[in-house]
């Protein structure tokens, strides 16, 4: 999935142009990971696991 994404970090100038996020920062590259673990008792019965866990940005 393509997608263009920019960041702000303040007191940090960025080299967008864009008119909607001129001078933040465009990012060349972006990973999250998650993952959603569950007990064994889960994975025996095939019982989805109730919440995600989200790694940090």
């Amino acid at each position: 999935m393509a997608l263009d994404t920019c960041m702000q970090i303040e007191g940090i100038p960025g080299e967008s142009l864009d008119a909607v996020f001129k001078d933040w920062i465009e990012l060349s590259d972006f990973d999250v990971g998650a993952s959603q673990p569950a007990s064994q008792r889960q994975r025996l019965q095939q019982v989805p696991a109730v919440q995600a866990v989200v790694e940090p940005v």
